[in-house]
Formats: C-alpha cells, structure tokens, sequence
C-alpha cells in the first residue's frame, strides 16, 4: 500500500476523533454544576408554587385591585430583567407579575421540549393560582413575543393588551456554531461545549453602556451554571417561532381584539428592527415607539420614558368633550 494512501487514512480517522475529543472537553470545562433545589432557591427574588411542569419562581406586586399586568421574559434572561419597570407600574398602581419560565432563573429546568403547549400552560397554571380574573396585559420581552400573541389568540378572554418590547420573530442572526447547536443529536454536545461562551458574548450587543453590561453579567453568568439551562434555550429556539413570527404577528395585528403597543431601540443588535416601515405595516393597529439611540432592553436605557409611554397606553386619556358629557 503506497506510503501517502496511509498517511492520508490516518489523517480520516484522526481528525474527526480530535475534534469530537475538543468538543467533549469544552463541553466537561462548560458543565452546569449547579442543580435547581431549594438551597439555590433561597437566592431567588420572589415566591415558589408547583405546576404541571416543575416549580414556578414568580413575584407579585402593586394593590391586589390594580389592572394586572404580566412581564414575561426574552429567551435567555429571568425575572431580573425587569427591575426598575417591574416597580415603577406597581407605583403607578398597577397589579405587576414576573416570572420565570422553566428552564430560565429560579424555576425548575425539567429535561422536556420547550414548545408553545409548554409556556402557555405554565402561564396559564400561575395565573389559575393567584386567582387572576378578568382579562390581562401581557408585557413580552423579545422571545416572550410570539408566546404572548399565540397566547393571546387561543385565549382571547384572558388578554385585552399587550406591549411588545423589542420583539423577536424576524429572523434572529445565529453563528454556524449555534446553527449547529440547534440540529438533533449533533446539537446538545456542541451547545453544552460552545453554549455558555457563546450566550456570555452576546451580552456586549445589548447595549453600548459599559456600565449596563456589567450589570447584565453580574446577574446571568452565574445563571448559566445551573443544570439544564442550556438544554432549555436549544429546545425553546428550536420549537418557538423566533426565526418567523410574522404570520402570528399578523393574525394578533388582523384577527384579534387585543389593543398593541410596541416599543423598540433603534440600535437593538440582538432583535434588529427588519425596517420601521414593515412593523408599522405589520402592526398597523399598534402604538408605536421607536427609541433613537437606544439598544436591546429600551426600559433599561430610558426607564422612565418607557414606564410613561406604557402609563399612557395603559389608562389613555378621557378627551374633554366626553369628560364634558358625562357631567
């Protein structure tokens, strides 16, 4: 056998042994050690109830006879996120609600596929629990978009409003590794060694505020040791309609009832805005804020503008020949 046909058999074999033997150290030096008990719990912000899927880490706020409003979070993110316009509408006098989804924070992260069947029972199941009756505003971040407006659709008794932040659905930009990450078999081992590098970057493209992103990692990185975190964000991206949402966009916008609003920055680099004439013409019936200047999470960047605008959607005012009218 010439000597080249050799030297290039074993090239064949070592290659790929070398490359799966890196991605089975990285993925052993990016383990999740931490496994979700009540001694972890106790670091949580809030209270605990059990629903079908696990335990539920939530926290309530505002008079028990304000207008409820319920924060439901990006794809990565916990209750965390909402610090500042979580207190801010419960001042307002508002009935506030957080909460994590499974597989996110404080909540349990079962080994399950995180479809919409998934997210919309939790929710539903939490809002059973604290006896919310009537309908609700429901406040998505990002991925929590397409999981408000289906919810919204197959429950129209339960939402009146929802106010969209920086929405996802239009085609989230992912690396080769990540595309990779979302295929199955292949997909686990590569997003349990490249995962938590990869989700760890991606904070720099959230805001230009140094200051902002040391925040936003003294709160995450320590999250994405806990086991069972990085299964639940390949499962929701694989099963949630993040990539194309238009069509669900569409029929809450066409087919619904539900009063919109949606607040957006302009520099937002992790949910880009497709074009603004677009989502005016997707949400033709929504009230609109395009934040100039401002990144991925605009309630962090101009708190109080935000928590005004909302304010303003939420109660709109009486015009004054009604006003007169009524007397």
């Amino acid at each position: 056998m010439p000597i080249w046909l050799i030297v290039l058999g074993a090239i064949v074999v070592t290659i790929p042994l070398i490359i799966v033997s890196r991605v089975l150290v990285l993925a052993y030096l990016n383990r999740e050690t931490l496994v979700m008990d009540d001694h972890l719990r106790a670091r949580g912000l809030g209270k605990y109830v059990r629903l079908s899927d696990g335990v539920t880490h939530y926290q309530v706020a505002g008079p028990e006879d304000g207008e409820v409003l319920v924060f439901m979070t990006g794809a990565t993110l916990s209750i965390w996120v909402w610090q500042g316009l979580f207190e801010k509408l419960a001042e307002a006098g508002f009935r506030v609600i957080r909460y994590d989804y499974y597989g996110r924070g404080y909540s349990d992260h079962p080994k399950i596929k995180y479809t919409m069947e998934v997210f919309h029972r939790q929710l539903t199941e939490l809002l059973e629990f604290l006896k919310v009756d009537g309908p609700v505003t429901l406040v998505p971040l990002a991925f929590g978009g397409p999981i408000a407006s289906e919810y919204a659709l197959r429950r129209p008794a339960n939402v009146n409003k929802i106010v969209f932040l920086a929405p996802d659905g239009f085609g989230v930009p992912f690396s080769m590794t990540m595309k990779l990450s979302l295929k199955p078999l292949i997909g686990p081992p590569i997003f349990h060694a490249y995962g938590t590098k990869g989700l760890a970057a991606r904070l720099v493209e959230y805001t230009s505020d140094q200051k902002m992103i040391e925040r936003l990692r003294k709160h995450y990185l320590p999250e994405l040791a806990f086991k069972g975190f990085k299964h639940a964000v390949a499962s929701s991206l694989r099963y949630v309609s993040v990539h194309n949402a238009v069509p669900i966009y569409s029929r809450i916008n066409d087919q619904s009832s539900v009063r919109l609003q949606v607040i957006w920055g302009t520099e937002d680099r992790v949910t880009a805005i497709p074009s603004q004439d677009f989502i005016k013409q997707l949400f033709s019936r929504a009230e609109i804020h395009f934040l100039p200047g401002i990144g991925h999470l605009p309630h962090w960047e101009r708190l109080d503008e935000v928590a005004s605008a909302m304010i303003a959607f939420l109660r709109p005012a009486v015009p004054q020949d009604l006003k007169a009218g009524a007397r």
